[in-house]
């Protein structure tokens, strides 16, 4: 060993290291950090996530705890520094599920993923239709003084519906409800709810002019969720392309063939009437003199004769019943009645003198709309379109909710019973035409109680 002359100088129990001039000894700096195991309190975890400050996230905990307010000042604070810390991951939840740095349990992260990912529907209605910009994000505080939610919580939002965006456009396997729940590990039903506001801020369908203003995200979202299922494209992102041909080649048709067309109107009011016996007891005693609708329906039988003794082709598609099981609760906003329970209800002025005229306007407008699925222009307005075009007549023919239904139901249902048509385009047209009239009566009949109002006023 070297004899250190250094050393010699030194204070008995003081050691001066060897020097070397050839070397050198940077110095190495480390950050240590000690704490406890962090169990998070999900009561302050919601105070942080609605971007209450630690003042005012003391005044609500106080209410539920009783420990001194400085106790829990400091208890708060430090909540609040974990979830600081935790954020980043949450932006990442799948990281955040494999992560070491805050080792909790599977099911508390999967908690905490999903309430940080909720979203306020008042604030999601501002952001509807909209292009996620980082202008509009410097405008968020339009919407926080709307909506009395502070601009944090807005923010977040603002930046979780973003980010889900951006990752949906970059991934492109699965459809889109399946990418989010497991690329972000949400349950079923808030992944369905990101799907169906992707839907619509995709397709930029247009939720802000004045005629929509008095409609919740509610309504907006489960009219998303009928037209991707309906309405939408394989991957449902989009409007399905095929679906809009079908319906322009079934317009192109009907209005080059008249006698398709009359057979049509024939078959829906033949189904009307049977569908609703005591309406046609009361017509026929009447006389056909003395009601027009029953002079309108018995001379359609007249021309029609040999069409009516046709046997009758089966109703529709399989997958029916199952798709209207599944949006069951909303379809009917005039009460629960079933389709069955609806035809019975349509009254006298579903047939009145002015059904051809009716029947004409109303089809041809459902076809235009189908028609244009694929144009950005009339998909952007498809809403108004809904509510102008076939709401509103319905209206003002005098027809309520179950009336309207019941009319949708009718073309559904006679479709495939048309004899003036080819079999084989009857058969080929089906499933869209089929798709066209349900996707319209599950969406639209959420809007007419509303607009029946409106035009009472």
């Amino acid at each position: 060993m070297a004899y250190n002359a250094a050393a010699a100088t030194l204070p008995l129990g003081l050691y001066a290291p060897p020097q070397h001039a050839h070397t050198t000894n940077p110095s190495t700096e480390f950050t240590v950090h000690v704490s406890n195991l962090f169990v998070p309190d999900f009561g302050i975890f919601q105070c942080w996530l609605r971007g209450l400050s630690v003042d005012h996230a003391m005044l609500e905990q106080a209410k539920c705890q009783k420990n001194p307010a400085m106790f829990l000042r400091k208890y708060i604070l430090s909540q609040y520094r974990h979830f600081e810390m935790m954020e980043h991951y949450l932006h990442r939840p799948t990281f955040f599920q494999d992560q070491f740095l805050f080792p909790l349990p599977s099911a508390v992260k999967m908690k905490m993923i999903e309430l940080y990912y909720r979203f306020d529907e008042a604030v999601m209605r501002e952001l509807l239709g909209k292009k996620l910009t980082y202008r509009m994000r410097k405008d968020l505080d339009d919407v926080c003084q709307k909506t009395q939610i502070s601009l944090g919580s807005c923010r977040r939002q603002f930046d979780n519906l973003k980010r889900i965006t951006k990752h949906v456009d970059e991934v492109q396997q699965e459809t889109v409800p399946e990418r989010i729940q497991s690329d972000f590990l949400l349950p079923r039903r808030l992944a369905c709810q990101y799907a169906h506001i992707l839907f619509i801020n995709t397709n930029r369908l247009d939720t802000s002019k004045k005629k929509l203003l008095q409609y919740t995200f509610t309504d907006f979202e489960y009219c998303a969720s009928v037209f991707m299922r309906y309405w939408a494209s394989p991957t449902r992102d989009e409007f399905d392309p095929q679906l809009a041909q079908d319906i322009r080649d079934i317009r192109q048709l009907l209005n080059t063939n008249k006698d398709a067309f009359d057979e049509f109107r024939f078959r829906v009011a033949q189904y009307l009437m049977e569908s609703a016996p005591s309406n046609s007891a009361i017509l026929a005693a009447a006389g056909p003199s003395n009601h027009p609708a029953l002079a309108f329906f018995n001379s359609l039988m007249d021309n029609n004769n040999n069409n009516s003794n046709q046997n009758v082709v089966g109703s529709a598609p399989g997958t029916a019943t199952a798709s209207t099981q599944s949006i069951s609760n909303h379809a009917t906003p005039a009460g629960n009645a079933t389709p069955s329970a609806t035809l019975q209800s349509v009254g006298s002025a579903s047939l009145g003198k002015d059904f051809p005229s009716q029947f004409k306007t109303l089809v041809r407008h459902i076809m235009t709309l189908g028609c244009g699925l694929t144009h950005p222009k009339e998909c952007r307005d498809i809403f108004i379109a809904i509510i102008e075009k076939i709401m509103e007549p319905c209206v003002s023919y005098g027809w309520r909710a179950t009336d309207a239904e019941t009319f949708l139901i009718a073309l559904r249902e006679c479709w495939p019973r048309l004899t003036t048509l080819s079999p084989s385009f009857v058969q080929k047209m089906h499933v869209s035409w089929y798709r066209l009239t349900m996707g319209l009566q599950l969406a639209a009949l959420c809007f007419f109680n509303d607009i029946s109002v409106a035009l009472q006023l």
